[in-house]
């Protein structure tokens, strides 16, 4: 869970910074309890080094970029799902898409008591 904070923070600090114009905006987090009204918590989050950050975060958009032109290249490799494939707009045009469950194999001892 904390990779997934630490994305979001960064994330959302980039933007500031090049949609804004705001350097390192402050962030902040607070996080209720599902169980009860009473407990949360609430952190301000900062970056160690502002600028190694956003370095590392512009690396890795480049990466995914250069992902997605190898991919447009060479092809996408399809993962369907029944799950993924009902939420996406492109499944009546996708030669891969599917609506029922893809048929696994599994083998077993015999019958166990």
């Amino acid at each position: 869970m904390r990779s997934q904070l630490t994305i979001q923070v960064v994330f959302y600090k980039y933007l500031a910074w090049k949609v804004l114009g705001i350097e390192d905006a402050p962030f902040y987090f607070i996080v209720h309890s599902s169980t009860n009204e009473i407990d949360s918590i609430f952190w301000r989050v900062d970056l160690q080094d502002f600028e190694v950050a956003m370095n590392h975060f512009e690396d890795m958009i480049y990466d995914v970029v250069k992902e997605i032109g190898m991919e447009k290249e060479f092809g996408f490799t399809p993962y369907p799902s029944v799950k993924r494939c009902m939420e996406c707009p492109l499944m009546n045009e996708c030669v891969h898409a599917i609506q029922t469950p893809q048929l696994e194999q599994i083998t077993i001892d015999g019958i166990f008591e």
